[in-house]
């Protein structure tokens, strides 16, 4: 998350802050409850490191370089800026429309133009992540005249499409 906020502590504060809303948990754990809990972490670790090893190997034995991991890791990362603003705009928006319905216009302005601006926040966002996504994907692929969507919202799949169509003309 650090390295996605261009190692800006700022930046991660206000994305986690975002995506959390709320206030940083204090956990109090009892001293023997926490060593327990590593001896047994550490020995369930050590089993799924053995089987991802294990089946790692015979996965890349099955498969082609070419063909992509379906599943990216980050994705949810990268579209957690965007989620966290639209989840934003959809309070400032039932925020306005509750005041408004009270007789509070200049409060329902308010949350409306708040809610806007989530809405500005969300597509740029997801304009980035879009972005970041087909560049991590495409980069290898596209000279072999592979294209690879997958990840990508209906609308950004198509320019980049029309994007990478007009280049090759």
């Amino acid at each position: 998350v650090f390295k996605d906020n261009n190692y800006s502590l700022e930046q991660t504060e206000q994305f986690l802050n975002c995506v959390l809303e709320a206030d940083p948990v204090k956990t109090v754990i009892a001293q023997e409850s926490v060593q327990q809990n590593e001896m047994a972490s550490s020995y369930s670790a050590a089993k799924n490191r053995e089987k991802k090893v294990k089946k790692s190997k015979e996965e890349d034995d099955t498969l082609s370089e070419i063909f992509q991991d379906f599943e990216y890791p980050q994705y949810d990362d990268l579209r957690a800026e965007a989620f966290c603003h639209q989840q934003k705009r959809q309070e400032c928006l039932i925020k306005a429309g509750e005041a408004y319905r009270m007789g509070m216009k200049p409060v329902a302005a308010f949350y409306a133009h708040q809610g806007r601006l989530h809405d500005q926040k969300m597509k740029e966002a997801n304009h980035a992540a879009a972005v970041q996504i087909f560049e991590k994907i495409n980069t290898s692929l596209l000279p072999m005249n592979v294209l690879d969507l997958h990840g990508l919202h209906v609308d950004e799949a198509v320019n980049q499409l029309s994007r990478v169509l007009q280049e090759k003309n």
